[in-house]
């Protein structure tokens, strides 16, 4: 994603290192510390796939994965408990926040994101917010919309 082009310097500060550290900071940390254990929490969610055949081996992966996404997830409600708009500290959203926000999105499949968030009103509010100010968002998402509405009209 760092090396977009055609996009105004805002997604990605190609001419600004402190802006560009902080985005790549949060792009490595989305890849590094929330993903895998995002992944291992939901994954069995999302495609019933177990994380081990044996079922204690898989409660206790699952366990240990959980408690770091809510680590990652209490460290996110931390820094926009602190003001910050987008994950990156400026005025306007970069592609670290667009990234964060497909991570979460996934999780939509499964569980409505009050329950993904839990109780983090700061991370909610930006979750519902940033969309909002990114251009195409529904456009470009309106077929996972309509696949993650079927799949829970199928689960009712």
């Amino acid at each position: 994603m760092q090396y977009a082009s055609n996009v105004p310097a805002h997604w990605y500060p190609r001419n600004d290192p402190a802006a560009r550290c902080q985005v790549d900071q949060w792009l490595d940390w989305r890849s590094n510390t929330l993903v895998p254990s995002f992944g291992e929490v939901y994954r069995p969610k999302i495609l019933g796939i177990k994380l081990h055949e044996d079922e204690k081996v898989h409660e206790a992966l699952y366990e240990a994965a959980n408690k770091k996404l809510q680590a990652a997830l209490d460290r996110l409600e931390a820094h926009f408990a602190e003001g910050n708009r987008f994950i990156a500290g400026g005025s306007e959203p970069t592609i670290a926040d667009i990234s964060l926000l497909v991570a979460f999105l996934s999780a939509t499949l499964v569980a409505p994101v009050e329950e993904c968030f839990g109780n983090r009103p700061h991370l909610t509010k930006w979750n519902a917010e940033t969309p909002e100010v990114i251009p195409h968002w529904d456009e470009a998402h309106a077929l996972f919309y309509v696949i993650r509405n079927a799949r829970r009209e199928q689960k009712q």
